[in-house]
């Protein structure tokens, strides 16, 4: 798809049920995504692990939603943000919400809320084809989670990270 977009409410789900993984969810456009809903891929209660979700845009994405990539008996799955550019600060985006789902963005870069990331039940991965900024504090609260940072160019931290496990390539 050039565009895509997942409406608040929206829900994806690739969960196991009594036992196993988590399966994987794709959401990818190669313009601009607007995510908005909820992503699951669980891991079974009887044991299994937390599955896999990419929700990316190729040039922009606004990653307003909510993640679920969690195992009761197994490890954390993981959500990987893939766009142009990240900027992790305070706030609801620098893209206000448009009347048209699918017009374009008004910049290439797109603001992620800390608090948003903190409440995700997963391993992150915040992968941009150029920088990552993070602005503002970011606490993954999730026991056990942790956070890659991958990008093509210089990763910009004025902000403070707190978690467990913090990955920057």
């Amino acid at each position: 798809a050039q565009r895509v977009h997942v409406a608040e409410g929206a829900q994806l789900r690739a969960d196991a049920t009594r036992q196993g993984d988590g399966g994987r969810v794709i959401v990818w456009a190669d313009e601009n995504t607007r995510f908005y809903g909820g992503v699951s891929a669980r891991g079974g209660e009887a044991g299994g692990n937390g599955g896999f979700a990419e929700v990316s845009g190729k040039q922009n994405l606004e990653f307003r939603g909510t993640a679920d990539l969690s195992a009761p008996q197994g490890a954390l799955g993981t959500l990987l943000l893939d766009p142009e550019d990240i900027i992790v600060a305070t706030g609801s985006g620098i893209l206000p919400s448009v009347a048209d789902e699918f017009a374009d963005f008004e910049s290439n870069v797109v603001t992620i809320d800390p608090g948003r990331l903190n409440a995700l039940a997963a391993n992150v991965t915040l992968q941009a084809n150029r920088h990552v900024y993070v602005k503002d504090t970011l606490s993954l609260t999730t026991p056990g989670a942790s956070l890659a940072i991958d990008a093509g160019g210089p990763t910009h931290v004025g902000g403070t990270i707190h978690l467990e496990s913090l990955d920057t390539r």
